[in-house]
């Protein structure tokens, strides 16, 4: 039988397959866990370990009102193309084509030729090291690589790359990593002050008729048919009797119509 003799070419191999061995371990166990779409503004990362679901949320770093949109406004990152950026919210630049976009291309020259490269519509992607968030418009997409930046509480945003149709940035935030940022609650509305409610008009309403009736009615009894005394009350027997209306009233209701005078 023949015995095998070891040479420096297989140590070689050997070494080399272990390193291989080894750096794909090591990629499986620092490769990213993918985050599925909540909406077009986060994604959630399922726990795993007894750890918590973590959600990337992007909210609030968009501009819901529109005449503080885009976020990150028009800037010149390649010429002669300029950029703008507002996350989650849709917004226009008054030109026919960047209504309602989430990313809107410009050019430096000449400012009403504009397109728009990206629509509010979603799509939560990652590899081995990045998230990130893409829109597209039609055959143009633009894609947004998430930076986790726990020191990053203003968020910034870079240019990267084109590449034919294909736009690519770097947005730097906090609220990049997971588990950082939520959805904003919203602020609920004060009430007015001095508002008066339906209930309260009634009331007014009805007894403004009720001095009118009596105001108008003793003018009525006193000067055209001359009454004197409480005989100037209109309809006096009906108000003298009131109380005692409202008593028996009151009596019928406690005893059920059981209370015998």
């Amino acid at each position: 039988m023949r015995s095998f003799t070891e040479t420096p070419w297989h140590s070689q191999s050997h070494l080399l397959l272990v390193i291989a061995c080894l750096s794909l371990l090591g990629n499986a166990l620092g490769a990213l866990s993918s985050c599925e779409k909540v909406d077009d503004c986060s994604c959630r990362i399922k726990g795993s370990g007894g750890k918590s679901d973590q959600e990337i949320n992007i909210r609030s770093l968009g501009y819901s009102d529109k005449t503080k949109a885009p976020r990150f406004g028009f800037k010149l990152y390649k010429a002669p193309w300029e950029y703008a950026y507002n996350p989650c919210y849709p917004w226009s630049d008054g030109t026919p084509n960047c209504k309602s976009v989430i990313v809107c291309q410009r050019s430096y020259n000449k400012h009403d030729e504009t397109f728009d490269v990206g629509d509010v519509t979603a799509s939560w992607t990652n590899d081995a090291t990045n998230y990130y968030v893409e829109y597209k418009h039609g055959e143009k997409t633009s894609i947004f690589t998430l930076k986790c930046d726990a020191t990053a509480k203003i968020p910034t945003l870079s240019f990267l790359s084109q590449i034919e149709n294909k736009y690519k940035f770097i947005l730097t935030s906090e609220c990049c990593c997971p588990g950082t940022c939520h959805t904003p609650t919203p602020t609920p509305t004060p009430p007015s002050r001095g508002s008066i409610s339906v209930g309260s008009v009634i009331c007014i309403v009805a007894a403004v008729l009720i001095v009118v009736y009596l105001i108008g009615g003793m003018f009525l009894m006193k000067f055209v048919k001359h009454a004197e005394g409480l005989e100037v009350i209109p309809n006096k027997d009906i108000w003298v009797n009131l109380p005692g209306y409202i008593k028996d009233g009151f009596l019928f209701v406690v005893t059920c119509g059981k209370h015998s005078a």
